[in-house]
């Protein structure tokens, strides 16, 4: 890890670029979540910089969900275990800035969904096959409230492009949240056969109908919170 030039050679606020600068090194390294960052001392000296302005490029770093300070002796930055929910937190912070409902929310979803399902059956990606053959296998045992988390996990991955498949699997967790505690026993059985269906249809490589099946699950899932949530469907959602 190399600083690209002290202080004054970059433009911009001091913390800012230090982070950038971290984030570049992080990424091109490729460090793994546990990776130890050079120490607060050692830092200061690569990059010119004062302790505070290290401090606040950390606690942007931090913020994001890229390190963790361990406390202590030997602690100092760690790299962490950037996900899909660092992601989807982050999101909430621009939804609730810019006025994202609920009902936005679960629009969303009937538009992206049944696309996601075509892309899935269409691509047959080994890793998202896999996923959707074991969840099948597995129906008979599940709770059906962790079976339809299950079923759209496994499609959240399935896209083949790393944006969509965090932008999905962020919109998933956040509606999960949001509605999914409130369906009835009744509700959660319908899901669950919609899934099968929608599940052997991408498992046959038919993306028109993985497409139609999963427009007319989603269409209902809209419906459903309109119904369930008339007096927070145009709520904004909060940043978490």
């Amino acid at each position: 890890m190399s600083a690209r030039g002290p202080a004054g050679d970059r433009p911009g606020k001091v913390a800012e670029w230090v982070a950038r600068d971290l984030v570049h090194d992080i990424a091109t390294r490729r460090l793994p979540p546990g990776s130890k960052l050079p120490s607060e001392a050692d830092l200061i000296t690569r990059y010119g910089v004062s302790r505070p302005s290290l401090r606040e490029a950390l606690r942007i770093l931090e913020g994001h969900g890229l390190i963790v300070m361990k406390p202590g002796p030997g602690g100092g930055p760690v790299v962490s275990n950037l996900d899909t929910s660092d992601y989807a937190r982050t999101s909430t912070f621009y939804f609730h800035v810019l006025g994202v409902t609920l009902r936005d929310l679960a629009e969303s979803r009937r538009i992206l969904d049944p696309v996601f399902a075509r892309i899935a059956a269409e691509q047959r990606d080994p890793v998202v096959i896999e996923r959707i053959e074991r969840h099948l296998a597995s129906l008979a045992e599940a709770d059906s409230a962790d079976e339809a988390i299950a079923f759209h996990d496994a499609l959240s991955c399935g896209t083949g492009n790393m944006i969509l498949d965090l932008f999905a699997g962020a919109l998933q967790m956040l509606y999960i949240e949001r509605t999914q505690s409130a369906l009835s026993p009744g509700d959660l059985e319908t899901s669950r056969q919609h899934h099968i269906a929608i599940a052997e249809a991408i498992l046959a490589g038919d993306g028109d109908r993985a497409e139609s099946l999963m427009r007319y699950h989603t269409d209902g899932l809209v419906q459903d919170v309109l119904d369930r949530f008339p007096d927070r469907v145009d709520e904004v959602i909060a940043w978490s």
